[in-house]
Order: C-alpha cells, then sequence, then structure tokens
C-alpha cells in the first residue's frame, strides 16, 4: 500500500501562501492557483473553505466533487485528497485548525472568570462605533437564530457564538484599559488595585490593614490616597460594598437576617443590624418588607 505523506503546517504556509498565526491556526483569504500540483495529500490541519468564485473539481477519497461558488468545502487530517481540472483561478476563504486549537478553549472552565469583560476593574459600559455596533448586531442576530432554531448542534453553536461574542469584548475590554493605566496617576492606580481586592474579600476581610498590607503600604497612607482619589476613605468603600451585598442578599433570596449575617461573617445578628441600620437608616426586616411591597 503507497504510503500517503501527511503535509505539515509548516508546508502548508510556504506553498499555498497562507498566513500564519501560529502552528496551530492558519487563515487563507486569496486566491488559489491550482496549477500547483501538489498530488494526493493529507493535512496535519482540519480545513474549512467557504468557495467565493471559480471552479474545481476535488477527489476526497473514493468521492469526486465539482466545487464551485457558492459552497463550503470541509476536510480533516484522515482524508486523502487532490485538487484538479481547474478553469480557472479558484477564490476561497479557508481556516486550517489543529484539533487542539479547537478544543483547547472548551477544556478551560475557567474562560468566563478570566476574561477581562469581567473582571474587578472591567468596564460595566463602553461606548463603540456605528462598525462596532453593526459587527456586534450581526452576532446578537446569529446567537438569536440559533437560539430559535431546532438544530440538533444547537447548544454548541450557542456555546462558540457566545464565546467568540465574550473575546471581542475582552478585545474592547483591553482597549479601554489602555488609556487609564498608562495615563492615570499612581494613587488612582493604588485605588482601583484597592477596590478590586476589597470586591474579591470583603466578606471576610474588613479592616483597612489587611488590604494596605497587601497593597504593601501603611493603612493611613491608603487611606488617604483612596480619599485624595475617590472622596471617601478605604474604610467607607469597605462599608459601602459589604452594604451593596447585604442590600442584595435581604432583596433577592429567602435567607433568613441571622443566616445573611452569618454569610458576610459578622459577630452576630444585632451587630449586623446596627451596621445596616447605621448606613441605611432602616432594619434588615423593615428594608426586607418594604422591598416586598414596591415589587
Amino acid at each position: 500500500m503507497t504510503n500517503i505523506k501527511r503535509l505539515d503546517s509548516a508546508y502548508l504556509s510556504e506553498k499555498l501562501g497562507i498566513s500564519k498565526i501560529s502552528n496551530s491556526f492558519y487563515l487563507k483569504k486569496t486566491t488559489q492557483d491550482l496549477s500547483i500540483k501538489m498530488g494526493p495529500h493529507r493535512l496535519e490541519m482540519y480545513n474549512i473553505a467557504l468557495i467565493t468564485n471559480g471552479f474545481a473539481e476535488l477527489q476526497v477519497g473514493l468521492y469526486s466533487y465539482k466545487v464551485n461558488s457558492p459552497g463550503l468545502v470541509m476536510l480533516s487530517p484522515d482524508d486523502i485528497r487532490y485538487w484538479s481540472s481547474i478553469s480557472e483561478p479558484i477564490k476561497m476563504e479557508g481556516l486550517f485548525f489543529s484539533e487542539s486549537f479547537l478544543i483547547s478553549g472548551l477544556t478551560d472552565i475557567l474562560f468566563v472568570k478570566r476574561s477581562p469583560t469581567f473582571q474587578g476593574n472591567a468596564q460595566h459600559f463602553i461606548p463603540i462605533t456605528g462598525t462596532q455596533f453593526l459587527a456586534f448586531q450581526s452576532l446578537f442576530k446569529l446567537v438569536n437564530e440559533k437560539y430559535t432554531s431546532t438544530d440538533p448542534s444547537k447548544s454548541e453553536s450557542l456555546q462558540a457564538l457566545i464565546r467568540f461574542i465574550i473575546i471581542e469584548l475582552n478585545n474592547l475590554q483591553l482597549n479601554e484599559m489602555k488609556v487609564p493605566f498608562f495615563n492615570s496617576t499612581l494613587g488612582h492606580q493604588m485605588t482601583e488595585n484597592f477596590k478590586i481586592l476589597v470586591m474579591e474579600h470583603f466578606r471576610t476581610e474588613r479592616s483597612v490593614k489587611f488590604y494596605a498590607d497587601r497593597l504593601f503600604i501603611t493603612p493611613k497612607h491608603l487611606s488617604q490616597t483612596v480619599k485624595n482619589n475617590t472622596g471617601k476613605n478605604a474604610n467607607a468603600w469597605i462599608d459601602e460594598i459589604v452594604g451593596l451585598e447585604s442590600k442584595a442578599m435581604i432583596n433577592s433570596t429567602n435567607l433568613s437576617i441571622s443566616q445573611i449575617s452569618e454569610a458576610l461573617n459578622f459577630p452576630n445578628p444585632s451587630f449586623f443590624g446596627k451596621f445596616f441600620k447605621r448606613l441605611t437608616g432602616k432594619s434588615p426586616a423593615k428594608y426586607r418588607n418594604e422591598y416586598k411591597n414596591d415589587i
């Protein structure tokens, strides 16, 4: 039996002039001159190609296809393929990727948590250009179409689309972060780092000293720096996030006031009640009753 050579990614890049992004992913958006004879071959990578113009014959294993536009070509590393009989150069947009490239992201269970879009220092609103709006509008349209479809692979398609949207959002986030990071003062950066730490640890850590130690400064310096940049000292910021969390738990859970007090690491419900009333002017029970009357 004849041994069919499996062409590697380096050969693919050099022979076909495909732009290289990494060793596991290639992109081709150009005119393919099939007069370049490669003979029957396999590739180490998967291939999906959108045919945009031209005509060719493609043999894959024992099957022959007349390839023209518009159409899609899908090939796996196990497929022996051979292009021939062209009337003109064929135009295509092709993606070449390894299996590891395709599945690596799906095994990252912390994908969302590590995304810049959902980090503590992320922007919750970003103005976008008209072009960006149209791009995201198209993505959301695709999500909606898949959501209302009966496709067997609907869940996988939605997962991929959502991941793509998050990646695009991450790019916007990183662009937003560049300007304030390089143009802000050291005091502003310290304040932002303090807020991130507070969001991570406020349920168990309420002392300014804890956060100052993490930032390698004194509690007095931290509190003054935060006040200079925000108008409120460090203790006020810690109280604010604890207060917000308290309101959220009172409003949106069935936990008792005692259970909420314990979850937020207060010594006892009485101490929690005094803290909450100092911030809001109301007891936790009264706040819960008023909220229920409003919904």
